[in-house]
Parts: structure tokens; sequence; C-alpha cells
């Protein structure tokens, strides 16, 4: 599973949830039909033109003609909801009226449709690349269960919303009925579903324990050394298990979990192997995976307290009569687009900027800690330089979410050097965690603030006036010019 893969599944689902169910799709049946098999056409089109032979030779370029299909799926659902209306078709199938969550839920099958279409046209240059031997339909149940971990928490937690609605329970009622009431709901049952989490996805990708022997002993007195306890250290077959990498998953002993990809074990020696462990021991030691946590929460503060104002400012200038007249749209549907245009965007600067810029310097931290533990950066930066050759040409090539191999190289040779740059570098993350922690709760005082006073029933009242205006508007658009006259006096 990669950060992108968690992206793009936030990107489809703020798609999916910021666009209502429209009361009549804008073509027919027939119409909608052919442009979606027109639309799914040429999307399996540029799929087969990406893969077909002898296809991309290298892993690097094989992942990058994923993420450019991702991509075109994200577009590819967005086109369907937005201008064939498909959410108007999945409200009419069972349930949905007392289960409005399915309709999303079909969106999300959808997306993962798209990806299937891609993932099929791809299995024969990723069974050349990675020397595998996978028919089409184990392939393609491999790949929804690497993604299936990331979509279930949403899938469970969006149903459960649904099913509580039902309960014939006033207290809960009046919980789900609050201001807070849902996102109260969503943590009590988040929670206890993020513990489990871990245990769910190496069990769904297939991992298997590192066997009992002298390398598995030398590891669980590394972790034993360090105060580090987990539940099991398991062999990660991420992609035929041939990436160079390793993991570290679950924020309690009972449900941590090491994960090291056979390669890794078959190519670095013991000694290094170590360093990569210690450097997952850093991640634990420093609680960068609570920090995940409250980065991946913070995101829906920070959408509640964004959207308000801007959608406000778009209620109350001209702007929006303007769009509404040159698109002949509701002012609903302009309201719902731009929404969805905010949140992207949002998605987008917090995801790609704010935690990218966390996660490079946990990272980083997390170097320093395997430099601490194994006394020298011999180990590790060996370790970085074997995946700089498994790799090809990446020595220099960043990320959003790591420093380039080179850059981290550096930095763990001139620690070396000079120690004090381990501190500076501490020293430099609590300071960007006390700044975030600090707007993140005058974030949560505003908010409260905001919700206190009267400016949320200018809101509505406001969207009340707007949705009345474009009304008669329509009512005078549609009407004779004799009845016209009498409704305008």
């Amino acid at each position: 599973m990669s950060y992108n893969s968690l992206i793009y599944l936030l990107l489809a689902v703020l798609i999916l949830i910021t666009r209502e169910v429209p009361a009549e799709p804008q073509f027919s049946g027939l119409v909608t039909l052919f442009l979606f098999g027109l639309k799914s056409a040429i999307f399996i089109a540029i799929s087969h033109h990406y893969f077909r032979r002898p296809g991309p030779r290298s892993v690097a370029v094989y992942f990058k003609l994923e993420h450019r299909l991702a991509i075109l799926a994200l577009i590819s659902l967005a086109a369907d909801v937005y201008l064939l209306d498909i959410t108007y078709y999945f409200a009419k199938l069972g349930a949905t009226d007392f289960l409005p969550s399915l309709i999303s839920h079909a969106g999300l099958a959808l997306f993962l449709g798209y990806r299937l279409l891609a993932w099929g046209r791809a299995r024969p240059s990723y069974c050349r690349i990675f020397a595998a031997d996978h028919r089409l339909w184990p392939f393609l149940a491999a790949n929804i269960k690497l993604n299936l971990v990331i979509m279930l928490p949403w899938l469970l937690l969006t149903l459960l919303i649904d099913l509580l609605a039902l309960a014939p329970f006033a207290t809960m009622q009046k919980i789900l009925a609050a201001p807070w009431g849902e996102l109260l709901i969503i943590l009590a049952f988040f929670l206890p579903l993020l513990l489990i989490f871990p245990w769910l996805a190496t069990r769904l990708w297939n991992c298997r324990p590192l066997p009992a022997g002298p390398l598995r002993r030398r590891l669980e007195n590394l972790c034993r050394a360090h105060r580090v306890q987990f539940r099991d250290i398991v062999l990660w077959p991420l992609f035929e298990g041939r990436p160079l990498t390793a993991g570290v998953m679950g924020l309690t002993r009972h449900f941590r979990y090491i994960l090291i990809t056979p390669a890794m074990i078959q190519t670095v020696s013991s000694e290094e192997l170590e360093a990569v462990v210690a450097h997952e021991i850093g991640h634990v030691r420093q609680h960068h995976l609570f920090f995940y946590l409250l980065f991946l929460l913070s995101f829906a503060l920070l959408v509640h307290l964004v959207s308000f104002p801007l959608l406000w400012l778009l209620l109350d200038s001209s702007l929006l009569g303007w769009l509404m007249a040159l698109t002949d749209k509701s002012p609903k549907a302009i309201i719902g687009l731009a929404m969805t245009m905010i949140l992207l965007l949002l998605l987008m600067v917090y995801f790609r900027l704010l935690l990218g810029f966390f996660m490079r310097n946990f990272e980083r931290q997390a170097d320093l800690y395997a430099l601490e533990a194994m006394g020298r950066a011999e180990p590790l930066i060996g370790v970085f330089e074997k995946i700089a050759r498994a790799g090809g040409k990446i020595r220099n090539l960043p990320s959003w979410h790591h420093f380039s191999i080179g850059q981290r190289i550096d930095y763990l040779t001139a620690s070396e050097e000079n120690p004090r740059l381990i501190g500076r570098h501490h020293r430099k993350v609590r300071l960007a965690l006390i700044i975030f922690l600090t707007l993140l709760g005058s974030s949560a005082l505003l908010l409260h603030q905001l919700s206190a006073d009267s400016s949320e029933e200018k809101f509505q009242a406001r969207l009340i006036e707007v949705f009345i205006q474009d009304k008669v508007r329509r009512t005078l658009d549609s009407a004779k010019p004799r009845e016209r006259k009498y409704l305008e006096e």
C-alpha cells in the first residue's frame, strides 16, 4: 500500500460526498449509458496504450504509468458524478432510502472498477518486471485486497452511522442530531477499528511470521533493548516481496507489527537489517504513528473550519449569480461543485505540503535514531545505497513523503561527523509540532465559537434566500409573457 493510494481514496470519497443526488439526471438513460460506455472504452484504450508490448521495462516506469491511470480513474469518476449524474441511478438501488451511504459505496466500487480495468491491462507488464506468473483473476484479487485495507474503515464507519440513525433509541438520535454528535460516534468506533487495523492488514496482505532462528532472535533482542514491544515480525509480500522496504504498524504493543519484505532480508547484511529495524523502532519511540493519526483527524476540523467562510463568501457575492446564469445550474449544484473544488484543493495542500513536511522530517528522525542505536551511520547508508542500485536512477529522486536517498545519506554522514545536528533536527520537529498543535487548538476554539453564535443561522438563512431567488427566476423564465408580467407585478 502506497501513500498515494490513500490520497486516491480520499479524492474519490470527496468527489462522491460533495455531490448531492440530483432530482433528475441531465441526460436520458440511453444517452447516459452511451456516454458511460464511450468513456469506459476510452479509458480501456488509454490503459492498453500505456501497457502495450513491450511495455515498461522498469519498476519506476511501471508505477509512473499506474499513477497516471489512477488519476484518469478519478477524472472518470468525477465525470460520472458531475456530468452523467451516476448517483441518481445508484439511488435507485435497493436499501438506499434508509442506508444512503450505499450510494457512495457504489461510487467507490465504480472507482475501483476503473482501477481494475487498468490493472488488468498492466498484468503482463507486472509479471514481466516482477518475474511473477499471475493469472488475471488472482492478480486482480490481490490488488483489491491491497487497496481494501484503506477502504474498509471508511466503508464500515459510514454504514455504521446509517445503522445508528435507524436505531429506535431517543438518546442515540439526540447524539446524532447534536453538532458534534456524528463526529463523536465516528471517533468512538474509529479508534477501536484503528487498533485492530494492523492485524487485519497483515492478514489481507498474506503476511507470514518471520521464521524462528538467529535472525529473528537478533531482531527481537534489538527491540527489547530499545523497550519496544510488538505482536510479531512478519514477512511482507508486497509486489512479490521484491521491493527493498520495511514498515511498522500499530499504536499499541498488542497490535504492533514490524513488516519486512523478503527482498530486504535477502539483500542486506544482518547488521544492515538491524539498522532498518532500528529505523522502524525510531518511529515508535518518537510517537510518529500517533501524530499521523492526529494529522488525519485534524483534516476534518480544517475542512469544517475553512469551507464555512469560503461558502459564505460565495453566497454573499455576485459570483454565484454569474455562475448560475452562465451554466443554468441550480445554486445547490454550483455550491456542490464549489465545495468539491475547495475540498480537493485543501486535501492536496494539506497532505502534499503540510503532512509531506512532517513525513519527510519524521523519516529523518527515524534515520537519526538508527544512527544513534547502531553507533555509526555505515549500516543504514549501506541499505540506502543498495536500495538506490536496485531502483535504478533514484538516488537523487525526492518524493513528497521522503527526502531523496542522496539527501538522507548526506544528512546521516553530516550528523555522524557533527552530532549536534541530531539535536538541532529534533528541536526543529518539536517546534513545528508545537506550532501545528497551537494552530489546531485555536482552530477548534474558533469553530466552537462559530457554531455557538448566529453565523451558521445566517448562513442557512442566506442559503434559503438564494434558493428562493433561483426558484423565482426559473418560474419567470418559464412563464408566458402575460403570466410573467403578472408575476413581476
